[in-house]
């Protein structure tokens, strides 16, 4: 099979859906890019595509990154190809976002080809990786990457914007590419800075990639068959623990995750790593910040013994074992649960966690544990619902003395992660009069004598 023959089959094989699209090209002007400019307008007809050729001139190279540009623009003209070109300054934008040079350039880089893929309403961004890219990529990873449960190299094809990346090379090595380019005679220029010792890439190039490819020439392809069915097996797996979390998870919100650890214990590990990356994932709203050890670590947590445990993961994520229940929780202390506000007869508060009301009764009446009757004639006005502060006591009523609320949370089990939430009611002196669902005080109990009688009443979310 021929290069040619190889791309063809490579396109069918990962279901690109080229036809009748209008690709944008990312064409820097070394061989990889030019053969594939080259191969795609050669073969515009067969798949009825439109193309452009976008150039982002990096800057790094003085006249060398201008005649990268003059190159492609050139070949561009005599074959009557569109070409958009952009230059980024790649130095300055490192030094603002405190960078290296090579994420900064590449940054720029995807950044520009969304801009030419709006502008000409393309479809498509196709770009020049090739399987040598991929050997690279997929040890570099195993290498170096945190997490385990990563895609382990370059998908042939991925949603990119408002369009699809395509890599139609990845089939190929790069001895093919530059075979093809000296076939065909397609220009091209070699980059100097990618014979540079300081970066990553170039030295897994120069030292690994050797190596392997001298102990198997196709190496390409069976680490691109690896990619494909390892990425395979990760979306199933993917699925199946998505279709788990709808079962272990008893409380999902912005920034909260709660589920029953006994449910997740009983699916299977995999799924469980999974889960955790899942939930993750949602609270950091990327996976950057994911490695295996805040997963392995979730996992210890989790099948350990021990009824209470905290574990700190990055950036304000935390994880709170409670009994059968375990809560991650991103930027657990909100300002607004600081807030002291004012409860009126008649009136509501909406706190965090509920809504606690006041009404007035005309007489005594059985109540249940999410409500409290007060004398209101004995009550220091106004009423106000705020959440505990260190050193809170309450004068409990059934015993002698005060009792902290921090022991009082703790005879009652009462979750950890709802302690700092928790609401309580107190009378204008600040004495702490209700205490929902725990405990009351000793002030403004109901008697014979009572005249007037407010009714509180907590309704959690």
């Amino acid at each position: 099979m021929n290069i040619e023959e190889s791309v063809h089959t490579f396109i069918k094989h990962t279901q690109m859906g080229i036809e009748g699209q209008h690709i944008v090209i990312a064409v820097s002007g070394g061989p990889d890019s030019m053969a594939l400019l080259h191969f795609l307008y050669k073969e515009r007809q067969k798949y009825n595509i439109r193309i452009t050729a976008a150039h982002i001139n990096h800057q790094l190279r003085g006249d060398e990154s201008d005649q990268d540009e003059h190159l492609v623009r050139a070949y561009c003209e005599q074959a009557g190809i569109a070409f958009i070109s952009q230059r980024v300054d790649v130095k300055r934008y490192a030094q603002e976002q405190r960078i290296g040079s090579s994420l900064a350039a590449r940054e720029l880089r995807y950044s520009q080809l969304e801009r030419i893929l709006d502008k000409v309403k393309g479809g498509y961004l196709a770009v020049a990786h090739h399987g040598d890219d991929q050997i690279e990529t997929v040890l570099m990873k195993l290498v170096r990457s945190a997490n385990a449960l990563q895609k382990p190299g370059m998908e042939a094809v991925r949603p990119f914007h408002q369009a699809i990346l395509i890599r139609p090379f990845l089939s190929l090595s790069k001895v093919d590419i530059v075979a093809y380019c000296e076939e065909n005679r397609i220009p091209y220029r070699i980059d100097s800075s990618n014979a540079s010792s300081a970066y990553t890439r170039n030295r897994f190039r120069e030292v690994i990639l050797p190596f392997v490819t001298e102990e198997n020439p196709n190496i390409h392809m069976h680490v691109q068959r690896y990619q494909e069915w390892l990425s395979e097996d990760q979306d199933f797996l993917n699925g199946l623990a998505e279709e788990a979390m709808k079962q272990v998870v008893l409380d999902k919100r912005e920034q909260i995750v709660t589920i029953s650890i006994d449910l997740f214990l009983s699916v299977a590990l995999p799924l469980q790593r999974r889960m955790i990356h899942l939930i993750l994932n949602y609270l950091y709203k990327k996976s950057a910040r994911i490695t295996s050890v805040h997963i392995e670590q979730t996992l210890t947590m989790l099948g350990a013994n021990n009824p209470s445990a905290t574990l700190e993961l990055a950036d304000g994520l935390k994880v709170n074992r409670e009994y059968n229940r375990c809560h991650f929780v991103r930027n657990e202390q909100n300002e607004l649960n600081q807030i002291t506000k004012e409860l009126k007869v008649p009136g509501k508060v909406f706190h965090s966690l509920g809504e606690v009301s006041a009404s007035s009764v005309s007489q005594e009446e059985p109540v249940g544990p999410h409500e409290v009757l007060l004398d209101l004639d004995s009550v220091q006005m106004p009423l106000s619902v705020r959440v505990t502060l260190p050193g809170d006591r309450i004068n409990a009523l059934g015993m002698d003395g005060t009792k902290k609320l921090n022991r009082l949370f703790i005879d009652r089990k009462l979750p950890k992660s709802l302690r700092s939430e928790w609401p309580i009611v107190t009378d204008a002196n600040g004495c702490i009069i209700w205490v929902p669902y725990l405990q009351r005080s000793r002030i403004a109990v109901v008697t014979e004598k009572t005249k007037n009688i407010v009714k509180l009443t907590f309704l959690r979310n």
